[in-house]
C-alpha cells in the first residue's frame, strides 16, 4: 500500500500526542474534537493526562502554545512561567484552578504531534478541566456559536415590546435582567476574592471568567451565589499585590520599590521598562475598551441608524468614531 506522512492511505490517522519532559503525556484520536478553547496565544485540549509509567491518569485541560507560531517565544515562555508560578502559589484555592502539570521553558519544550504526524515544540500548562456546566462571561452577553441567545438589555427590551408587554413578555424580560445581574454579581465577587488573595487580574472582565450556568437561572436566588459558581482563568496577565520582601541581590538592578503609602495596601508598582517587567514577572495585558465592560450588556447589540456612526461597543478596541 502507499504510505503518506507515515501512515497508509485509508487507515485511520494517528492519534495526536502531547509529551512533557517529565514523561507525562496525553493523546487524542481527534484533536479537533477535543478542543475546548482557543485564543490568540494558543489552544486548549481536554484529555486524560497520563503519568510517565503505567498508571491511572486524570482529566486535564491542557493549554498549548506552539513556539514556531510565535516569533516572540521568549515572551511567551515568560508568560507561561508566570501562569505556572501563579497557579502553584494559589494552590487551587477558588476562584483559581488547580495546576496538574507544566512545561514552560522554551529551551526545554514539550512536544505535540498532530493527527497528521507533524511534530512541533510547545509550551503547556495543564489544569483542572471545566465541563459543559460552565460558560464564559462574554458568551452570556454575546451568545454562543451553538446558538444560545445573548442576554443584553437592548435585546430584552426589544423582545418586551414585541411581546406587547404581556405578562409572559414581562416575565421573560425580568428573567433576562436576572441573568445579567447574576453574571455581574459573580464578576464583582470573583475579583474581590482574587484581590484578597493578592491577585489583580487585568483581563478578566469579559473573557477568562467562567460562570456556572445553573447559578444564572431565574430559579436561583441571587443571595445563594458563591465563589463555587465562578472561576478566573489565564493568570499570565495578572499582577501580584503584596508588600515586597527583601531578597538576595542577584544583579546590579535595584529591588522593586514599594508603592507609596497613600495608595493603600492593594497596589503594585509596574516598571516602565518592558524588560524589567518581564524580569519581575509583571506582564499585564488587557482588552482596550471604549465602552466600560459593565455597560456592554446594555449596548453590545444596540443597533444604530444606517446614516449614523456605529455604537462605540461595535468598534474595534482602540478605534475612534469621528
Amino acid at each position: 500500500m502507499l504510505h503518506v506522512s507515515g501512515h497508509s492511505i485509508g487507515a485511520p490517522p494517528p492519534a495526536a500526542e502531547q509529551r512533557l519532559l517529565d514523561g507525562q503525556h496525553a493523546s487524542w484520536p481527534d484533536a479537533k474534537a477535543a478542543r475546548i478553547g482557543e485564543g490568540t496565544r494558543g489552544k486548549v485540549l481536554w484529555g486524560p493526562l497520563q503519568p510517565p509509567q503505567h498508571g491511572h491518569g486524570s482529566d486535564a485541560a491542557i493549554k498549548m502554545i506552539r513556539l514556531d507560531r510565535f516569533p516572540e517565544s521568549h515572551r511567551e515562555g515568560i508568560a507561561r512561567q508566570i501562569e505556572e508560578e501563579r497557579l502553584r502559589l494559589l494552590g487551587g484555592e477558588p476562584p483559581f484552578l488547580s495546576l496538574l502539570a507544566a512545561n514552560t521553558d522554551p529551551s526545554q519544550p514539550a512536544t505535540y504531534t498532530d493527527n497528521q504526524g507533524v511534530q512541533e515544540n510547545v509550551l503547556c500548562v495543564a489544569m483542572t478541566p471545566l465541563g459543559d456546566e460552565w460558560v464564559e462571561l462574554k458568551r452570556i452577553f454575546e451568545g454562543t456559536p451553538e446558538g444560545e441567545r445573548a442576554h443584553d438589555v437592548s435585546a430584552a427590551l426589544a423582545r418586551l415590546e414585541e411581546g406587547g408587554f404581556s405578562d409572559k413578555a414581562i416575565t421573560a424580560f425580568v428573567d433576562d435582567i436576572g441573568v445579567i445581574t447574576r453574571a455581574l454579581l459573580l464578576v464583582c465577587a470573583v475579583h474581590i476574592a482574587a484581590l484578597r488573595q493578592g491577585i489583580l487580574h487585568y483581563d478578566g472582565f469579559w473573557s477568562n471568567v467562567m460562570l456556572r450556568r445553573s447559578a444564572l437561572l431565574p430559579s436561583t436566588p441571587a443571595t445563594s451565589l458563591s465563589l463555587n459558581d465562578v472561576w478566573l482563568l489565564d493568570l499570565a496577565d495578572t499582577l501580584i499585590i503584596r508588600p515586597p520582601t527583601p531578597s538576595p541581590q542577584t544583579d546590579i538592578s535595584p529591588q522593586p520599590p514599594a508603592p507609596p503609602s497613600f495608595m493603600g495596601s492593594q497596589a503594585v508598582m509596574l516598571p516602565s521598562s518592558i524588560p524589567r517587567r518581564w524580569a519581575e514577572g509583571k506582564m499585564p495585558v488587557s482588552t482596550r475598551w471604549i465602552t466600560a465592560p459593565e455597560l456592554l450588556p446594555a449596548t453590545v447589540r444596540l443597533p444604530g441608524p444606517a446614516d449614523s456612526p456605529p455604537p462605540t461597543s461595535y468598534c474595534a478596541p482602540g478605534t475612534r468614531v469621528l
